[in-house]
């Protein structure tokens, strides 16, 4: 059998006496890990960094005693079970006094024998008293829990005793019907009812208290508010039951005064729908929600599909959708059932001859004998439709020529800023390297000096359609100014990059231009490469890239310039 590890302070000035103690312990079945102190410091010190299981204290010691020994293990507010361990002949009196102070055993230095069922007994002890601790604090805790549950509830919650008295009641009185939580408490539990629902509530109430097994009773009443005015609430009344004795009845009450007043109002409504349904402009079906098929239809949604009402009656949802929108269209009417959302906004509709219509469909959910129904109201937004369409590509068009370069059909240097930013803030948001690059025409003035403008444009939208062959899908050349280029490669690296301004580079060196007839003319750039640096500002990395393509420049144009590690560039020249 495994000894039993026990963590024993011993308070005990003799060595000696230690070895003994230690030995009882071993000879008992535990396992000791123990320290030995003597003075009021060293145990002080002893139970702020460790945790023991038991103290094992002699009485009289030069610079110690137990009664001390208790004090100082009082001070610290530790629950340690403290036994006295004593060789003072006579001990009844020590013991009867440690005992008083605070041990909780006394054993003699002649009886070892009797130690370590005294220690097992405390530590047993101990243990209940800690599980009974710890079944005090959960408790506690659940009562706050289930107090904060009932102060801060929307509903109003009442405890009336038998005799019909207010004993409890929570805040939400004050904002249900305007009275602090003082006027009510001792206040009688019928006051506030209104005379017609007087009876069938106080014979519930003597029915809950009469009961002598749990019971709950569920009531609707009118309860007068203090602005004088009349609340309608919904009561869930339950008796409270010990010992087989009834010693109090706990009613929840909710406000349903807004819901009510809206059910009559539905009612009042109902009676001028039918004239409504039947004349109104937009089209309207009435589909039971229980069924999904459609109850009542009117002239306007038959005209608007082509169907008569009889044909209509006997279709439902999948019918008057195109196939590959029903799916949504179905998504957005059990929205609409659930009260999430009121308009479905473009949705197709499917007519008799299968032909395509929009509507706008506002639906809300009612209830007849019963059942619930969901009205919907389509409004026929083709035509407007149509003029959005045609409105959205004209501005598409539009749009595409604010942002592309007349001559070379690159993106203008004012779509670059706006895409560079995007790509920056991907960057930065998904940790993604992102490079760009700055290309110049070398000489391109010399060029347009000899040649003319009109060949030196030439050149440019020849050059521009050699740089889109080069790219990627995803990534993006500009116009940026002049004879000045730039590209933006997302999710690329430096090194990727540089790969693909040498592609640039030898397609252009590949590609022949003649500003005159049977006069072949080389066209050389100065690349600059940059990486983009985390957090870094736009104006820095385009300004750093710039510099880099000057670099080519000044040592002699028609090569690539990359920043390595910002600091690092390298230049390659063929």
């Amino acid at each position: 059998m495994n000894d039993k590890l026990l963590r024993v302070l011993i308070v005990e000035d003799s060595e000696d006496d230690t070895r003994l103690l230690i030995r009882a312990l071993e000879k008992g079945g535990y396992s000791p890990l123990y320290e030995r102190v003597e003075t009021f410091s060293a145990m002080e010190k002893s139970l702020k960094e460790n945790h023991w299981d038991i103290i094992l204290c002699d009485y009289k010691m030069p610079n110690f005693s137990g009664p001390s020994a208790i004090a100082v293990l009082k001070e610290a507010n530790i629950d340690i079970p403290l036994i006295i361990v004593s060789g003072i002949i006579g001990g009844e009196d020590v013991a009867v006094e440690c005992m008083r102070l605070g041990a909780q055993d006394y054993v003699s230095k002649n009886n070892y024998s009797r130690l370590c069922s005294a220690i097992a007994r405390e530590l047993e002890d101990a243990e209940t008293i800690r599980k009974q601790k710890q079944m005090e604090e959960k408790l506690y805790q659940e009562q706050q829990r289930f107090k904060a549950l009932v102060e801060h509830s929307s509903d109003i919650i009442v405890v009336i005793n038998c005799e019909g008295i207010i004993t409890y009641i929570n805040p939400a009185i004050e904002k249900v019907l305007g009275f602090k939580v003082e006027e009510r408490i001792g206040a009688g539990g019928f006051e506030l009812i209104h005379p017609d629902d007087l009876k069938s509530l106080t014979d519930k109430f003597d029915t809950l208290v009469k009961s002598i097994t749990p019971l709950i009773l569920q009531s609707e009443m009118r309860l007068r508010h203090k602005d004088g005015t009349w609340r309608i609430l919904e009561a869930v009344g339950s008796n409270l039951i010990t010992n087989n004795v009834v010693e109090a009845v706990i009613v929840n009450y909710r406000d349903v005064t807004w819901r009510k007043q809206a059910e009559q109002a539905l009612k009042e409504t109902h009676l001028k729908f039918r004239t409504i349904f039947e004349s109104a402009s937009d089209g309207i079906i009435i589909l039971n929600v229980g069924s999904r098929m459609f109850s009542d239809v009117n002239a306007k949604i038959c005209s608007m599909l082509g169907y008569t009402k009889e044909e209509l009656l006997k279709k439902c949802i999948s019918d008057i959708h195109p196939p590959e929108f029903l799916p949504y269209a179905i998504d957005q009417m059990e929205k609409q059932i659930r009260n999430e959302i009121l308009i479905a906004k473009n949705i197709p509709m499917m007519k008799k001859d299968k032909s395509v219509c929009f509507a706008d469909i506002s639906a809300s959910t009612v209830t007849f004998s019963g059942e619930k129904y969901l009205v919907s109201r389509f409004r026929d937004i083709t035509d407007r439709k149509i003029a959005e369409d045609a409105l959205r590509e004209s501005e598409r068009k539009y749009q595409e020529l604010s942002i592309i370069d007349d001559l070379t059909k690159l993106y203008n240097s004012r779509h670059f800023y706006d895409q560079l930013k995007k790509e920056i803030e991907r960057s930065n948001r998904y940790n993604q390297p992102l490079t760009l690059m700055l290309l110049d025409l070398d000489r391109f003035k010399e060029f347009n000096d000899k040649y003319g403008h009109i060949e030196g444009d030439n050149i440019l939208s020849q050059i521009s359609q050699v740089i889109k062959r080069c790219l990627r899908e995803t990534d993006s050349a500009y116009r940026y100014g002049g004879e000045e280029f730039t590209i933006i490669l997302p999710m690329t690296t430096e090194k990727e990059g540089f790969t693909t301004a040498k592609r640039i580079r030898n397609e252009i060196k590949k590609e022949a231009f003649y500003p005159v007839i049977g006069q072949k003319v080389h066209i050389t750039f100065s690349i600059g490469l940059a990486q983009y640096n985390f957090k870094e500002e736009m104006k820095a990395f385009v300004h750093r890239v710039d510099q880099l393509m000057y670099q080519v420049k000044k040592y002699g144009r028609d090569g690539i310039c990359v920043n390595n590690n910002v600091s690092d560039n390298l230049r390659d020249k063929d």
